[in-house]
């Protein structure tokens, strides 16, 4: 399990509408990087759209997909989007 990087995702939505996102990892684990849990996200983000694309027409899976770059868009340059973040040291 040495090689193997686990991450526990906990979500909620808050009374704002903001979704909450809390990572943690198991404590036998050799724990990820912030670069190893951005390619993990990053390529996990990437499987979960080709999954719900899955069976679509590609009418539907493109608009699936420029809704995930929407929201990519929106959050990565809206400061309040971080405004919970909280980033331990590694």
């Amino acid at each position: 399990m040495k090689d193997k990087k686990r991450i526990i995702i906990e979500a909620e939505v808050k009374e704002d509408g903001r979704l909450h996102l809390n990572f943690n990892t198991f404590k036998e684990d050799n724990h990820p990087t912030r670069y190893e849990l951005l390619s993990i996200m990053v390529h996990g983000l990437v499987m979960s759209t080709k999954i719900a694309c899955e069976g679509l027409d590609y009418e539907t899976q493109g608009k699936l997909i420029k809704d995930v770059f929407d929201i990519l868009k929106k959050d990565l340059f809206d400061y309040d989007s971080f405004i919970d973040l909280k980033i331990k040291t590694e």
